[in-house]
């Protein structure tokens, strides 16, 4: 059907002699049916497919056979048939059609065919035939040889964007929205250049599309990075900044304050005698001189040239010489550290430093000791500090119980928990206390 009129014309092909012609059929009589097959499950021209033509017979409930076709590629030398099926009928009679695809199971009907009528025909229909078109495409893409190639370099750019995510997910980077927004864009870019060149495989241009993918995850790592270390440092900042704060009103405050009252107690005095102003100003100057203590302490935990196991022994021995040798107290200090610089962290050394002059005070206050031993060693790469008195150690009386040591033992081991030290505290009763701690280096 040349002219798509419903009735079928002719091709006379002439290979002697003469030109070859075609004959249109421009006859007004429509005595033909004309079925346009499309399949779905099938093959898309429904090749293969089988139709019956009956003619609706009052004395056959089956009708009367009219016509048979089968549709087929080709039907002769260099040639192909036409993907339709047309039928001569009587004008003015009912027919219908049996219609079974090569892949269905189920035949169709069609009812009520007269001449003139032209109709296609699906397999199948509605969501079902798109739902199965869909997979029958994605099938067919994923089997071309062609296109495989393709596929694994799509699956390596995106396992590439999906990975670099997670692992930001798990790190210090709380901007998801955006790394997602900028690595889509980075597969924007992959998918625009490898659709713009048409790089073919095998080939090592082939793989360019993703070594720009890779070079750019690589800049968004370092400009990221540069991000956050511009954060860290802003918080280490304001961190330091808030320690200095804290440690100063904590140390200082009530220190100078005391200092203040006693010197205006002082001053108050018109005629003050010879015991009371030696008493004001024997407190004054041990309140100046603990005020001068922790100004040194305080810089010597903010200053980065201390950031080593030599110095928070030396400096933690030092201290314990000067305040046990004012309380008339002996000092021994035992030292297998070696020479060579050993680096810690920051908090670790000053979370064991204060928690080693916690110990030093309640020795002061409370043990009643009369000798004070320092051990520091180092075996294979962990540190071993111990501080041990002879006093009455920690006994169950009654300020006990209401807390004298209870902050202080607190606050020891809450440091000792957050910097990762082992922390132990044994007492006996008469026989003083140990306090060891123990981390590595």
């Amino acid at each position: 059907d040349v002219d798509n009129d419903g009735d079928p014309d002719l091709y006379v092909a002439n290979y002697v002699n003469g030109n070859s012609n075609l004959f249109l059929n421009i006859s007004e009589k429509k005595s033909f049916i004309k079925l346009k097959l499309h399949g779905v499950r099938s093959n898309k021209d429904a090749i293969g497919s089988k139709v019956w033509l009956y003619k609706s017979s009052g004395k056959s409930k089956n009708g009367v056979l009219a016509g048979y076709r089968e549709l087929n590629g080709g039907s002769g030398y260099a040639s192909i048939s036409a993907k339709e099926m047309i039928f001569g009928i009587e004008k003015g009679s009912n027919y219908f059609a049996l219609i079974k695809f090569p892949c269905s199971s189920d035949t169709l009907r069609l009812n009520n065919l007269l001449a003139g009528n032209m109709i296609e025909i699906n397999e199948i229909e509605g969501v079902k035939a798109l739902y199965v078109e869909s997979r029958n495409w994605i099938v067919r893409f994923f089997v071309d040889q062609e296109n495989q190639p393709e596929i694994i370099k799509y699956i390596l750019v995106i396992l590439m964007i999906v990975s670099y995510n997670l692992k930001l997910r798990y790190s210090k980077w709380n901007n998801a929205v955006n790394t997602w927004l900028a690595t889509g864009f980075i597969l924007l870019i992959f998918i625009f250049t490898n659709q713009l060149l048409l790089f073919e495989w095998p080939s090592v241009s082939y793989f360019t599309p993703v070594l720009i993918v890779l070079g750019l995850l690589v800049m968004l790592h370092l400009f990221i990075g540069r991000i956050l270390m511009r954060r860290l440092a802003q918080k280490e900042k304001q961190e330091l900044r808030e320690k200095l704060s804290r440690d100063l009103h904590d140390d200082l405050a009530s220190t100078l304050g005391s200092i203040s009252i006693y010197a205006e107690t002082l001053k108050g005095l018109n005629e003050p005698e010879k015991h009371d102003f030696k008493k004001l100003s024997a407190k004054i100057a041990g309140l100046n001189q603990s005020a001068l203590q922790s100004i040194s302490d305080i810089i010597w935990m903010t200053s980065p040239r201390n950031d080593s196991l030599q110095s928070l022994v030396s400096k933690t021995s030092n201290y314990m010489l000067e305040i046990l040798t004012d309380n008339n107290i002996n000092f021994r200090s035992t030292l297998d550290i070696p020479d060579e610089p050993i680096v810690l962290k920051e908090k670790l050394r000053n979370d064991a430093f204060l928690i080693l002059k916690e110990g030093l005070h309640n020795i002061i206050r409370h043990a009643e000791a009369k000798n004070v031993v320092f051990t520091a060693k180092l075996i294979d790469n962990h540190c071993t500090i111990i501080l041990k008195d002879d006093g009455v150690g920690m006994r169950e009386s009654n300020s006990t119980k209401k807390g004298s040591h209870g902050n202080g033992l607190v606050n020891m081991r809450k440091r000792a928990l957050e910097s990762g030290i082992d922390f132990h505290l044994n007492s006996n009763e008469d026989s003083g206390v140990e306090i060891k701690l123990r981390f590595k280096n």
